[in-house]
């Protein structure tokens, strides 16, 4: 059985959630603070750090140009954020309970499973020219 090379290795401390860009030029790690750190994908350099969660980051999904990325929380709160600038644009929900997994449709909607089996669809195309 062979193993792959490993082109590099970072340590982030209290990461709960990871997501790769579909371009794979970047990796979102969330964690247990509330931040977002991003890291380059080729180097593993911190690029910029998302501020602005509440609870714990539970899950990360980014759109399929790679320039969003949809973040959920413990505290029931789903976000949208613009990668270029590291801004928080929208709150995209808020519930009691949180996110068990966030998927990205190709059609710029978005897909988020709560912790209670509820399935929420939201469009996010709007969102894109904000």
């Amino acid at each position: 059985m062979s193993t792959a090379d490993v082109r590099w290795t970072a340590t982030v401390d209290g990461a709960t959630a990871l997501a790769i860009s579909a371009p794979a030029q970047r990796l979102a790690a969330g964690l247990a603070s509330g931040s977002i750190d991003l890291l380059d994908a080729a180097t593993g350099s911190r690029i910029a750090v998302l501020a602005g969660e509440c609870g714990s980051v539970v899950a990360l999904a980014f759109s399929a140009s790679g320039h969003h990325l949809t973040s959920a929380s413990n505290d029931g709160a789903v976000h949208y954020w613009e990668i270029s600038t590291a801004q928080h644009l929208t709150t995209l929900a808020k519930r009691e309970g949180h996110v068990a997994s966030l998927k990205v449709l190709a059609d710029n909607r978005l897909a988020a499973l709560w912790d209670d089996g509820r399935v929420d669809v939201l469009n996010t195309a709007d969102l894109t020219r904000l």
